[in-house]
């Protein structure tokens, strides 16, 4: 059978896909970037579902170990990226990889999810599928800013254009125009060169959509979810939340995954959309997998195995692609910041980890990497609380 190789951070969305595999019998390799490639700075290797692992300093270095390790066997090995910034390059590289693996694409055209990327194209891209977003600029920082300040509605979002531009902390909400202004000159300082800002929307919720878009069949098996709680609480990612039930969100949830399977994807899939009256709007769209991966458990839904039988022409037909029930999942190190920093009883969040069903990190039959990211979560908190 074709190797499955995960290309993605130390992060447990590569740790999710690799257990998904691992329990349905497939071992994957994996090449996870990271800051240091000293083995007690990571978690995610520790897990025993995986066949082998690399560390790679960066991505073009992950695409390196590659080539060297994959490019000569006899089936194509399939590409799983996790990161954004492996999404980007495998893509930006598709031409190449291609002659020696198997990779989510758009058509099979080279650049075309790299150019979705960038947020002011997917906006675009979006309005002509038919899908609702907020109204969206992009501002070049070094170019002359009145006429965008004359347009821009509050409050706002201020945030990187390209995830890899910048990071998840700099997003930020603006009420006023003159608290606009000096977060563009707080950018400038950092660095940037240009920043997206978006309408902030009143709206009734957040919710996750993932799955995976396939080529041989019309199933798309996908997880919709409700947050709960995210963190950091503004523009921060799902730590706490609820799968949904509602069948006319469910079938609006359809009706968007249908519009990118019609456009071409094939892949896992992510999509963040904001519930605003009843009606789903779109907030972005990650063409990799999802870091929410670790709510496929218990609802049995294995997209990621799916995905991959679809792309080296396996019948899929005995894959359950539907989730039934209105369960929790969590992120239960980074949802427990809600404890620490913003006041939550414990125990309130014992409560939701009582009902959640899946969580990030603990996974029963896989426990090193669970104690190693607890043992660094725990002395990271012990410091910044002295800290302070």
């Amino acid at each position: 059978m074709n190797k499955v190789i995960i290309l993605g951070g130390d992060h447990y969305n590569a740790l999710g896909i690799v257990r998904s595999f691992g329990v349905n019998g497939i071992k994957p390799y994996g090449i996870l970037t990271t800051t240091s490639k000293r083995k007690k700075d990571n978690f995610c290797y520790l897990s025993t579902y995986w066949e082998k692992t690399w560390f790679a300093l960066s991505d073009a270095e992950a695409i390196d170990i590659l080539l060297s390790e994959f490019k000569d066997e006899d089936e194509k090995p399939v590409l799983v990226p996790s990161s954004d910034g492996l999404a980007y390059e495998i893509d930006r590289r598709l031409d190449e990889l291609n002659r020696f693996f198997i990779a989510p694409s758009i058509n099979g055209k080279q650049g075309e999810i790299a150019r979705l990327m960038d947020k002011k194209n997917q906006t675009e891209w979006a309005h002509k599928l038919g899908l609702k977003t907020a109204k969206t600029w992009c501002v070049e920082l070094n170019e002359q800013l009145d006429s965008f300040y004359n347009e821009v509605v509050f409050p706002c979002i201020a945030k990187p254009v390209i995830s890899s531009e910048g990071h998840k902390t700099d997003i930020t909400r603006c009420e006023t125009l003159e608290s606009l202004k000096s977060l563009m000159e707080e950018l400038r300082g950092k660095g940037y060169h240009r920043i997206l800002v978006q309408e902030f929307l009143n709206k009734d919720f957040e919710a996750e959509l993932f799955g995976c878009i396939a080529e041989h069949t019309d199933r798309i098996p996908y997880l919709f979810s409700k947050h709960v709680r995210e963190w950091p609480p503004v523009g921060g990612s799902v730590s706490c939340h609820q799968f949904l039930n509602d069948e006319k969100l469910v079938k609006q949830a359809e009706h968007f995954l249908r519009q990118i399977r019609e456009y071409g994807y094939r892949g896992n899939i992510d999509i963040e959309l904001f519930v605003i009256n009843g009606e789903l709007v779109l907030n972005e769209v990650n063409f990799r997998n999802s870091g929410d991966v670790y709510a496929c458990f218990s609802q049995n839904v294995h997209y990621p195995v799916f995905s991959l039988l679809d792309m080296i022409g396996e019948d899929t037909s005995q894959m359950n692609s539907d989730y039934t029930t209105d369960h929790y999942a969590m992120n239960e190190a980074t949802d427990f910041r809600h404890v620490l920093y913003r006041g939550m009883k414990l125990c309130e969040w014992w409560r939701y980890w009582k009902k959640s069903r899946d969580y990030a990190y603990w996974f029963s039959g896989d426990m090193k990497p669970v104690w190693r990211k607890y043992k660094y979560f725990l002395k990271k908190m012990i410091s910044k609380k002295n800290e302070d």
